[in-house]
């Protein structure tokens, strides 16, 4: 994933899977404090923080229900993440 300068586009920054857990990252989200990674082949959501880039979390595993992560929005205070296979409530 790449950032990049708004105003300018000049590059700022590069993240990459090993040092953010990403695997299959699809859709962004963003609610000015923190950006959602929606990762589909990691059925994972990584959490950055919006204004350093530093990593927070990586949010996975079968706590989370997560398979093939599909939309994924935030208002600041939830996230909400689409499931694209599987029904996963019934596993």
């Amino acid at each position: 994933m790449t950032e990049l300068d708004a105003s300018t586009g000049a590059k700022l920054n590069v993240f990459k899977k090993a040092q953010f857990g990403f695997d299959g990252p699809a859709r962004l989200s963003d609610d000015w404090t923190h950006v959602w990674v929606a990762n589909d082949a990691g059925n994972s959501v990584t959490e950055l923080n919006a204004t350093t880039g530093a990593l927070v979390r990586v949010i996975k595993g079968s706590t989370y229900k997560l398979r093939g992560t599909g939309q994924i929005t935030s208002n600041g205070i939830d996230v909400w993440i689409s499931n694209l296979r599987g029904r996963p409530w019934l596993r």
